[in-house]
């Protein structure tokens, strides 16, 4: 027998079943790595929509693209910031399930509370929410900037008076959960987007929102009265031998916080303006007529 030939070729039989043994337990790792990415992976939805989406969007079940993402938040903000007495529960039922749950424990009592807010009451305001230019997304902190301008108008005699506008800005994070988008943080402020770059300008009022935050999450923003925009009250016009028919004060408060009409003086009998010459010979009501009911 050749003893130094039968220890070589052993020697090498059990170097190639180490190998082997290697080989095999790291294929096991493999197939385990796999079984476990398919139990838990989701279907895939691509999107192509004809015009609310700039460009396709992927849908995964913890993901998804930026532009569908984008979308969903203005879709959001645009529903919260119209929200009025009559819609409240109707919006608080659709929106829940696209807010975190800690997130909605700070939104929902302020959107529950319009229907006790008074200035909502005689006139049915209406705020609308229009954004201006595009919406921001900013890479590095995740965050969606939807700029616009916050009108809040009253249905009021047949036709919408503006009773104040203001430039806000509402800035969202959002994530996907469950292959439902969702908003992880919230807020909104008058002004600019508050980015990286309105930091680097402004550190002192940076550092000031920074310390509370909290003051930022509302459904509308609250916003001193000199930054509210208001539109000048219009004159009426009446024959000059006309009494002047006395109306019933109306409740035309601001949802936004400040009265439109505030410091402005109703026009005196004595001195209206006169009727162009193919009106003169329409009559103006009774002075006992009664006003239009709202």
């Amino acid at each position: 027998m050749q003893w130094p030939t039968f220890k070589t070729t052993f020697r090498k039989a059990l170097e190639n079943n180490t190998i082997l043994g290697l080989i095999a337990i790291g294929l096991l790792a493999v197939n385990i790595v796999q079984a476990v990415s398919l139990a838990r992976m989701r279907e895939r939805v691509v999107l192509k929509p004809p015009s609310e989406l700039p460009e396709q969007a992927v849908i995964g079940w913890d993901s998804a693209s930026q532009n569908y993402l984008n979308s969903f938040a203005a879709y959001i903000v645009g529903t919260m910031s119209s929200a009025t007495p009559g819609t409240v529960d109707f919006i608080g039922r659709n929106m829940e399930p696209l807010f975190d749950p800690k997130v909605w424990q700070l939104v929902k009592p302020q959107l529950l509370a319009i229907k006790s807010n008074p200035n909502y009451i005689g006139v049915n305001p209406v705020s609308n929410f229009t954004p201006e230019g595009n919406i921001i997304f900013e890479a590095k902190s995740r965050k969606i900037f939807i700029p616009g301008t916050l009108v809040s108008s009253a249905y009021s005699k047949g036709g919408m008076t503006r009773l104040g506008q203001v430039a806000v800005t509402y800035e969202l994070q959002m994530e996907v959960v469950g292959g439902l988008p969702r908003v992880t943080s919230w807020y909104v402020y008058p002004g600019e987007p508050h980015t990286f770059a309105w930091a680097d300008r402004y550190p002192d009022k940076a550092e000031k929102e920074a310390a509370d935050r909290r003051a930022q999450i509302q459904i509308v923003p609250q916003v001193p009265e000199s930054e509210i925009a208001f539109p000048q009250a219009p004159s009426a016009s009446v024959p000059a031998s006309a009494p002047v028919p006395q109306r019933q004060p109306e409740n035309t408060q601001n949802p936004l916080g400040a009265d439109p009409f505030a410091g402005q003086t109703t026009p005196a009998a004595s001195a209206p303006a006169a009727l162009p010459p193919d009106a003169s010979a329409v009559q103006p009501p009774a002075p006992n007529d009664n006003p239009d009911v709202l």
